[in-house]
């Protein structure tokens, strides 16, 4: 989509808009430079019309609409919306649905954090505050973000944080726009998502989506403290990632920080979305973001000796214990099932060979048949010892 959009778009010109060079795109759009009527450089995002003939028309126009609703808002923090709507590509009579923004010079946390891999807690306390400052702005308009990640956060070249994209914004109370009767898919970014919002049994209420809001915060600060992305060792395949993002507990370690931010960062990603807001609603938010991590070495002893801390940690590491028990049982299960076909296999090679009696003698003295005494006495998994010591003498054909 993107090679062609560019074909198509480069040096175009719509309205009060002149398209220039493309300089992003998504799975949803494609985001151009261009200038408006006062020679004012902007970014142009234009919709994929795939994206619109699988959700509909309707859909799309009134995605756009709630985008539109936040033009010229005063949130610090939060991309301007400068202009939106929908118009005609001549050459083929085309219509394609377009949103204005300003242009901003920088590059987004992803890029970021790849080059400069883990930051400061200076950093980290900076972007954890603008997004959490402009996210509740959004929420007293009863306005959900749902895709907070790396790439939709904009390190800005003079030092602001900006929050970009704002294509799934929910508004809170009412039906998704894509939910269609029992249907509801997910729309968001599956590595960044709380275990209710995957599994879409949000709390589709103020809190349910501060605590979707706080999550997906916690994992951005996860990828800035530890300079790697959340779950990346269970990328592959998507089965693993959807396991984490429900069971695993991710571990931060930055004996470097501010000890009560990294408790917080931990919190943050508790996957029970009441136990996370009722944490989150405790902690001292000003207080946490004005210490220094000068005294990192008193905090950490601090956070040792924290009664709150120490249930929390152990609350993470028996919940991380049970999660890896559950993980080897299921080992254990596949393994005993790749077992089991390799002596079915065995034992049926052997059969045709003729290398063993069809029948023999068991310890009581009665005739078996072989291969059906051995598949119930080993595949059933009640042969859990003894198996060598009553059948060692077993005649075997040389």
């Amino acid at each position: 989509m993107a090679d062609i959009y560019e074909t198509r778009f480069r040096y175009y010109k719509f309205g009060d808009y002149e398209i220039t060079e493309m300089i992003n795109y998504g799975k949803s759009a494609v985001v151009f430079k261009g200038y408006n009527a006062n020679d004012k450089q902007v970014a142009i995002k234009i919709f994929d019309n795939e994206l619109i003939a699988r959700y509909g028309e309707t859909t799309q126009k009134q995605r756009i609409f709630r985008e539109n609703t936040l033009k010229n808002h005063n949130i610090d923090g939060l991309v301007d919306i400068l202009d939106g709507g929908t118009f005609t590509f001549e050459k083929t009579e085309t219509e394609y649905f377009y949103i204005v923004m300003p242009f901003l010079q920088g590059c987004n946390l992803k890029e970021y954090i790849e080059k400069k891999g883990a930051c400061d807690e200076d950093i980290a306390k900076k972007i954890f505050r603008s997004l959490h400052e402009s996210t509740e702005e959004l929420l007293k308009l009863n306005i959900a973000h749902r895709d907070i990640k790396p790439e939709n956060i904009m390190m800005l070249d003079n030092g602001d944080i900006v929050l970009m994209d704002l294509g799934v914004l929910k508004l809170i109370g009412t039906d998704d726009l894509t939910d269609v009767g029992e249907s509801k898919p997910f729309i968001g970014t599956l590595r960044y998502a709380p275990p209710e919002f995957l599994r879409r049994e949000e709390s589709n209420t103020i809190d349910g989506w501060k605590a979707v809001n706080i999550y997906q915060i916690g994992a951005v600060l996860y990828d800035i403290l530890m300079g790697t992305e959340l779950f990346k060792q269970y990328s592959e395949p998507y089965a693993n990632l959807v396991y984490a993002v429900c069971e695993s507990i991710p571990h931060i370690d930055r004996a470097d920080c501010d000890q009560e931010f990294v408790q917080l960062v931990r919190n943050m990603l508790i996957k029970n979305w009441q136990t996370r807001i009722s944490h989150f609603n405790k902690a001292n938010i000003p207080q946490i973001l004005s210490a220094s991590s000068k005294n990192s070495q008193n905090d950490l002893l601090s956070a040792i000796l924290s009664p709150q801390s120490k249930y929390i940690t152990m609350e993470n590491e028996i919940q991380q214990i049970k999660n890896k028990k559950d993980e080897t049982l299921r080992e254990l299960g596949e393994l005993q099932n790749k077992i089991g076909k390799i002596i079915e296999s065995c034992l049926t090679e052997l059969e045709e060979k003729k290398a063993i009696n069809e029948w023999f003698l068991s310890y009581d003295g009665r005739p078996r048949e072989l291969n059906r005494y051995v598949k119930a006495f080993i595949l059933s998994g009640e042969g859990k010892q003894g198996f060598f010591s009553k059948f060692a003498w077993c005649p075997v054909e040389h």
